[in-house]
């Protein structure tokens, strides 16, 4: 026992405390929080190496991968370096670490998620429109940037950053020095819903309708034009195997992980609330699990589409990266020493002395010789 602030005992809980009286559940959820998260920062950094070694970053679908694999990996990062621990030394005057990691999980969630938002649009455009967005890529830019910057501001307005059960973001509670508690912080509460939560699931069930409708119209399509063959539908379907089918899963998944953080906010919110409780327990792995999952979820359906799985071999990443790490070849003409007449031309010598790009089996150093003309 502890004594409070009035001269009262005071039980003696732990770091975690109110979100759990026993460290050992915060610990559990923690370390399975950072292996995740760190398992998701190495997938992600497995989709942006098979991207670029196989430069497939030059077609718009694969570069929206590529940003949303980027957006996930600092996403991860953040979930990773947020121990609870660092959350609750607010109390003690030491917040400005979790002030940032606040900052930088609010920016990140965004970023992640608006770019999940621009793939919708860009399956939306391909297959309603049947034309290709490449004229809208500046635009992503500006918004999967600028929103989220702006967002980020707003919490500094009621200095809402801070503990946030678990890790840190838009702080819940509050610790009352006089008191010695811990009281529900009501402006952050609000602030999560209306900066992230509230409209997170408002554009999330437009996604949905969204994607729903395609699913529809491409199975209409199909039905209509199956066993025609023209250059309208040829092209229909080739935009569709190139552009929409490798990226139609991804706004699932976000949409499916997002279901385990909002039941619990929403739980907290209610005042559902015991710390002691199975229950409890539970909704704090399941929200720490799955938000965290997402980039393993990304890297896989990325490495199942039929494309890039037959890519993804020993002998194709070996040659592609011997290709990516050689010179190109050059041809370098140079005179004779003596001015030999062949033909009545002057002859040369050409020498190449470096590696084609795509020579990996050719050997360093051969030179090839040939005459012709000035």
């Amino acid at each position: 026992m502890e004594s409070s602030g009035n001269g009262t005992e005071a039980p003696a809980y732990g770091q975690c405390h109110p979100t759990f009286n026993d460290d050992f559940k915060c610990d559990i959820i923690f370390w399975i929080r950072c292996a995740v998260a760190i398992l998701s920062m190495l997938a992600c950094t497995f989709v942006v190496f098979i991207i670029l070694i196989f430069k497939k970053y030059k077609f718009l679908h694969q570069r929206l991968i590529l940003y949303l694999s980027i957006a996930a990996f600092f996403q991860s990062l953040g979930y990773a370096v947020s121990d609870y621990r660092i959350a609750f030394q607010g109390r003690n005057g030491g917040e400005g670490f979790c002030i940032f990691v606040g900052i930088w999980t609010l920016f990140f969630d965004w970023f992640s998620f608006l770019w999940v938002c621009c793939i919708t649009f860009n399956i939306f455009w391909n297959a309603v429109f049947g034309k290709r967005t490449e004229k809208f890529e500046k635009f992503y830019f500006v918004v999967c940037i600028g929103v989220p910057a702006i967002l980020c501001c707003l919490p500094f307005i009621e200095n809402s950053y801070g503990p946030s059960g678990l890790w840190c973001w838009i702080k819940s509670s509050s610790f009352d020095e006089r008191s010695d508690t811990v009281k529900v912080f009501i402006p952050g509460v609000i602030l999560q819903f209306v900066l992230f939560y509230g409209p997170l699931w408002i554009i999330s069930v437009i996604l949905l309708i969204v994607l729903i409708s395609i699913a529809c119209l491409t199975r209409h399509r199909r039905n209509k034009y199956q066993g025609v063959c023209n250059h309208q539908v040829d092209a229909q379907k080739k935009l569709w195997e190139e552009d929409i089918r490798p990226l139609v899963l991804f706004p699932w998944i976000y949409l499916v992980i997002l279901l385990f953080p909002l039941m619990n906010r929403l739980r907290l919110a209610f005042g559902f609330f015991d710390p002691d409780s199975p229950a409890n327990f539970w909704f704090w792995f399941s929200h720490a699990f799955m938000l965290t999952l997402h980039g393993t979820l990304y890297a896989l359906v990325f490495a199942c589409d039929k494309t890039t799985r037959s890519r993804i071999t020993y002998h194709q990443i070996k040659a592609a990266l011997l290709q990516r790490t050689m010179r190109r070849r050059k041809i370098k003409e140079y005179p004779l020493v003596s001015s030999t007449e062949v033909g009545g031309s002057l002859s040369s010598i050409v020498v190449s002395d470096d590696l084609t790009e795509d020579g990996i089996n050719g050997t360093s150093g051969s030179y090839k010789l040939y005459l012709g003309s000035h």
